[in-house]
C-alpha cells in the first residue's frame, strides 16, 4: 500500500491489511485507482511504470499492463474505501488466465453473442468502422472540436494491431447491442430463446457489495450502481467515459440509453435529466 510519493515518482510501501479479492476488483474497493482520471499520485506512477490508464495505446496485451500495475502498489487497504479505478482491468486478466481465453473471445462467446450483440466490440470489423461517431469537446469559443489527449487517440476501435482489452473502458457499441444487455438484466437473466444468467444472479448483481463505503443515494453492485430509496429504489444505471448514459428500472420494466461522443463537457445535466425520465 502506498505511504508517501516521492518527488522521483518512486513510492514508500506498507503491506496492505488483507489479499485483494475478486469482489473488491468488481466493486472498486481494491485500492486500485486510476490515475488521469482519479489520484494524481498514481498519475505519476503510472506514467514512471508505463501503465496504460484508460484505452489501448500499443502493442502490449491485457496481461502486460496488468503487470505493469502490480509494480505500483495500492493507494489503501482492500475493501477499506471506494476508489473508483483500475481493478477491472485487472479482473480481465484474471478471466483470460482462469478461461485460458483471450478475453475479447471469452466476452464474445459467453455474452456478446448470445445476447445477438454483433455490433459491439473492441475492435470494429472493417464493414462496421464507417458507422464510428468522432469524439468531440468543448472549444474555447463556445463550439465543438475533435477530441485531443495526450496518452491516447480515440482511433483505438480500428487498430487492430492493440490488443490490450480493459474491464472498464474501451468497448464500442451501439444502442441497440446496449439496449439487449440491460434488457437480459429486466429479464432477470432471460433471453429469446432461453437464459443466460439465473435469476438469483441478477439478484446478486444488483446487491449491494460495498456497504457504507459510496456517499450519496446509490450503492455498488457487481455491474451497476443501484438507486436507494426513496425515489428511484432498484434503479440500476452505469455510465461511459465519453458519456454513455445506461439505466434501468426492475419496477416499471423500463430501460432508457444515451449515447453521447463528447469529453470534457462541464455544467452537462443531460445525465440527471436522462434519468429522471424512467421516474416520470
Amino acid at each position: 500500500m502506498l505511504d508517501t510519493l516521492l518527488a522521483d515518482s518512486t513510492g514508500v510501501y506498507s503491506p496492505p491489511n488483507r489479499p485483494v479479492t475478486i469482489r473488491h476488483l468488481m466493486t472498486h474497493t481494491s485500492g486500485i485507482p486510476y490515475g488521469d482520471i482519479g489520484d494524481p499520485r498514481f498519475a505519476k506512477l503510472y506514467a514512471k511504470q508505463g501503465v496504460a490508464d484508460l484505452f489501448p495505446i500499443d502493442g502490449r496485451s491485457t496481461r502486460d499492463n496488468a503487470s505493469r500495475m502490480a509494480r505500483t502498489g495500492l493507494a489503501h487497504d482492500p475493501g477499506e474505501r471506494w476508489t473508483y479505478g483500475l481493478g477491472l482491468d485487472v479482473l480481465v486478466a484474471v478471466i483470460e488466465v482462469a478461461s485460458g481465453r483471450p478475453y475479447a473471445e471469452f466476452l464474445r462467446t459467453e455474452l456478446l453473442d448470445p445476447l445477438g450483440m454483433d455490433h459491439t466490440h473492441f475492435v470494429l470489423p472493417e464493414d462496421q468502422r464507417d458507422h464510428l461517431l468522432e469524439v468531440f469537446e468543448p472549444d474555447s469559443d463556445g463550439s465543438w472540436k475533435p477530441h485531443q489527449h495526450p496518452a491516447y487517440t480515440t482511433e483505438y476501435p480500428t487498430r487492430e494491431e492493440w490488443p490490450l482489452c480493459s474491464g472498464g473502458a474501451g468497448l464500442t457499441s451501439t444502442a441497440m447491442d446496449y439496449a439487449r444487455f440491460l434488457q437480459m438484466v429486466l429479464d432477470r437473466g432471460a433471453i429469446p430463446g432461453g437464459r443466460l444468467l439465473e435469476e438469483a444472479t441478477i439478484d446478486t448483481i444488483l446487491a449491494d457489495h460495498a456497504p457504507g463505503l459510496v456517499d450519496g443515494d446509490w450503492y455498488q453492485g457487481l455491474a451497476f450502481g443501484v438507486r436507494k430509496e426513496p425515489e428511484g429504489q432498484g434503479r440500476f444505471f452505469w455510465g461511459g467515459y465519453f458519456n454513455t448514459q445506461g439505466y434501468g428500472d426492475p419496477a416499471t420494466g423500463e430501460l432508457a440509453l444515451l449515447m453521447k461522443q463528447t469529453y470534457g463537457a462541464r455544467n452537462d445535466s443531460t445525465s440527471s435529466a436522462f434519468s429522471a425520465l424512467l421516474g416520470r
